[in-house]
């Protein structure tokens, strides 16, 4: 039964999964900037610096880098299924060719959904661009 159920899920429509990826690259961008800015207030400690300060600077890092691995592992997942939602429609064309299609018609339909697998493995493979860390 479960497996039934999981076949039967509705899968994203390949814009839709692209606009999360988006959005998770984003929240990566995010989790980045605030890490850098933990380890930005960790180099300005002094001899002034209190125990409290030091022990709250350190849980503020800590905090930092586990939204940081957590926003990478969604942006990881993410991607997959926006490859995902791209076989998906790939393969649907593939199956939704008419009978009656002549091979330039069924190769045209084919051909438009494999540019789209490509554009979202290529989307995979790269890394969320965030740009250089504020100073």
């Amino acid at each position: 039964l479960l497996a039934m159920s999981a076949c039967q899920m509705v899968q994203p429509t390949v814009d839709e999964a692209q606009q999360v990826v988006e959005d998770a690259e984003s929240a990566l961008c995010v989790s980045d900037a605030a890490y850098e800015a933990t380890l930005a207030a960790l180099e300005g400690v002094s001899e002034d610096t209190t125990v409290e300060e030091w022990e709250t600077l350190n849980d503020a890092a800590d905090a930092a880098w586990a939204a940081m691995l957590e926003a990478a592992a969604d942006l990881s997942q993410a991607e997959l299924e926006a490859v995902q939602s791209a076989v998906n429609e790939f393969q649907e064309a593939r199956n939704n060719i008419a009978p009656e299609a002549t091979l330039g018609e069924a190769a045209e339909q084919v051909q438009s959904a494999a540019v789209t697998v490509r554009a979202a493995v290529a989307q995979a493979r790269s890394a969320a661009d965030c740009g250089e860390p504020a100073e």
